[in-house]
């Protein structure tokens, strides 16, 4: 028995023994483990369990079997251990692309990173795998075979130049790095995002589809990339209106518009010039080419309704001051219990009111803004913020179809709010001068209108209020923290 147990083979044998099924069953337990939780980490943990453990075992014991029964020089240990080799090399490629590039999300520097760079690296790692497989196991001279691949390479090159120019061209784009997943680029007079970079070609979205670019056509050639300008992005939207419109009124409405837009770059102002007969140019100041379209599309709605706000014809479009006549009165006559009116009084009141209609985001009431006219809403949503303590806004409530708007300028006085419209707004307008003959004939309505302003004052401080106590709270908690 000792002479068992003395034997250099011994503790290996009992070392798989043992270690073996103890391992296959943590392992086991793992997996199952990692596939209910639908975890990519699942596939290499299958291929360590079934491949990798018993192959090494195999290759571990007949390493320890006598010279006399298997050689370690047999081809049955180099079989074996290539085999293991391999599989290492498999569970190797397969566990960094789960651990890196898998579940990477886009906006990470992996989600971001060319496809080609990481077929670079697969292809060294195997490179090197295959080099140490050959030359440790089967003692092959690993410095001539590779010599042997230089001269084959060179005559490969010059048999597939062209072929080997678009590859050789996306490697010198990608290490330079003039554009990353994700940039906006002009080629050939095409505006497209880069969504993918392979070996041959540069995948660019443009509106009608996925265009194709071989490497070789974009390193020998020109282009722009539109998401690295030097200073902010400047789009430039054409304009037409009729020439019966002042020019300084369409320039300061377009002005006012591009100015509310959301995309706008912070500290800069746009800017509109008249370039022809009707014709204007609006320089929209944006952060990156990204945004254009959308700044654009935002600026040609909320123009749509300003334009009909301010009796201008954009596009020559009818005026809609003109073809709301009928609608006032219809408006008026479903208000006149909220304004104190009598039937007589519709028809009476409405040519002096109108309509207006706004576009989801337009600000109707600024912060400290008198109103010239007060309105009540038909159709829509309104929010009613105030400016938040640590920047930004702070909402305090929705107003929707039968509340009023601009109660304060019956007083000629600014309020502490901004009104912003959340939906396509409809209001009815009562200028000043309606107003104050309202007032006149029936003094309640004033009273009302008074009593509304002191509720919606009392709800901002109430929001102001709630706002500062969880501020205060972390101001006094990180001074007992510095204490």
């Amino acid at each position: 028995m000792s002479d068992l147990v003395q034997q250099p083979w011994f503790g290996w044998a009992v070392l798989v023994v043992v270690g073996l099924p103890v391992l296959t069953i943590v392992l086991t337990e793992v997996e199952g483990r990692l596939v209910r939780r639908r975890s990519s980490m699942a596939r290499p943990v299958r291929l360590l369990r079934a491949f990798i453990l018993p192959v090494g075992a195999l290759l571990v014991l007949l390493t320890q079997v006598p010279n006399s029964v298997v050689s370690n020089e047999s081809g049955i240990v180099k079989i074996t251990a290539t085999v293991l080799g391999l599989t290492v090399l498999v569970f190797v490629l397969s566990g960094l692309n789960t651990a890196l590039f898998l579940n990477a999300s886009a906006a990470s520097w992996r989600g971001r990173m060319p496809s080609i760079f990481i077929d670079i690296v697969r292809i060294i790692i195997i490179g090197v795998g295959l080099a140490v497989l050959l030359s440790v196991v089967w003692g092959a001279d690993v410095g001539g075979l590779f010599a042997a691949l230089g001269v084959t390479s060179i005559v490969l090159g010059l048999i597939l130049q062209n072929a080997l120019g678009s590859i050789v061209g996306g490697l010198l784009l990608l290490f330079e790095q003039p554009f990353k997943l994700g940039d906006w680029i002009e080629y050939s007079k095409t505006r497209g995002r880069i969504v993918g970079v392979n070996w041959r070609a540069v995948h660019i979205e443009v509106d009608n589809g996925i265009m194709i670019v071989p490497n070789s056509s974009l390193a020998e050639g020109a282009f722009t990339n539109l998401s690295r300008p030097t200073t902010q992005w400047t789009e430039t939207v054409e304009l037409t209106f009729t020439e019966n419109d002042p020019p300084r009124d369409v320039i300061d409405l377009c002005n006012e518009v591009a100015r509310g837009l959301p995309r706008l770059a912070p500290g800069h102002e746009p800017s509109t010039v008249r370039t022809g007969s009707g014709k204007y140019a609006t320089s929209i100041p944006l952060t990156t080419f990204a945004d254009s379209g959308e700044a654009t599309a935002e600026l040609l709605t909320r123009l749509w309704y300003a334009a009909r706000r301010a009796n201008l014809a954009l596009n020559g479009a009818d005026i809609w001051q003109g073809e709301s006549t009928a609608d006032v009165e219809v408006l008026l006559a479903r208000a006149a219990t909220r304004l104190r009116l009598e039937a007589d009084q519709v028809a009476e009141l409405a040519p002096r009111m109108d309509l207006e209609r706004w576009a989801p985001g337009e600000v109707l009431q600024r912060v400290g803004q008198v109103p010239t006219a007060m309105r009540w809403i038909s159709e829509g949503t309104v929010a009613l913020r105030v400016p938040a303590p640590l920047g930004g806004e702070l909402g305090v409530l929705n107003l929707g179809p039968g509340d009023l708007l601009g109660q304060t300028a019956l007083t000629r006085t600014g309020t502490p709010w901004t009104l912003t419209a959340v939906s396509e707004v409809t209001v009815l307008v009562l200028p000043y001068d309606v107003l104050t003959d309202l007032v006149r004939a029936d003094n309640r309505l004033a009273r009302e209108l008074g009593v509304e302003i002191d509720q919606r004052k009392a709800a901002v401080d109430a929001a102001q209020v709630q706002t500062d106590e969880p501020a205060m709270r972390r101001s006094t908690s990180g001074a007992a923290a510095r204490a």
